[in-house]
């Protein structure tokens, strides 16, 4: 990173500072970065969550510099959904995969071209917060975007208050 251009290395930074600011755990594996939210952090729909939206912002920091700066930046992300052995010693976390926990995430970022590819399992836990294209013959399913109900949620409770006192 460091002999592609001065920008690439402080675009890349700076995508990951997002993961470690939302209190995930980065860890280097050869070309792979792996963003781990552990779940003595938050709990698992919040990890979740917090996943999808600090992929978001991920994404949208590697496009822009795309847009903007040459070399390009050439990125895949794959989220999945599994367990992992988490050990915390000292504030050192480490971890190990349990199943195809990280191996399925990375397949997933094999196959993505500059988009976020979300695994079945996942896809399922988070139906109806994400906008989601499926993709055929291989587990995933392409993000298109996290929905967020948050921004509406004062004229939801105010329109369910007066449906319940029309009553």
């Amino acid at each position: 990173l460091k002999d592609a251009g001065s920008k690439v290395h402080e675009n890349v930074t700076k995508a990951l500072h997002i993961a470690k600011d939302a209190q995930a755990k980065v860890y280097a594996d050869n070309n792979y970065r792996l963003i781990v939210f552990p779940p003595m952090v938050s709990s698992g729909k919040e990890n979740i969550n917090k996943a999808l939206k600090v992929a978001q912002s991920i994404k949208e920091v590697l496009d822009d510099h795309n847009k903007k700066y040459v070399p390009k930046i050439d990125y895949g992300m794959g989220i999945n959904l599994g367990e992992l052995i988490v050990e915390s010693n000292n504030g050192e976390f480490k971890f190990h995969s349990v199943g195809n926990t990280v191996i399925s995430a990375k397949r997933g970022a094999e196959a993505s071209q500059q988009e976020i590819l979300i695994s079945d399992n996942l896809q399922r836990k988070v139906i109806g917060s994400v906008k989601t294209e499926p993709i055929t013959g291989l587990g995933f399913h392409k993000l298109i975007k996290v929905v967020v109900r948050e921004n509406h949620s004062d004229f939801i409770n105010k329109f369910m208050e007066r449906q319940s006192s029309s009553k």
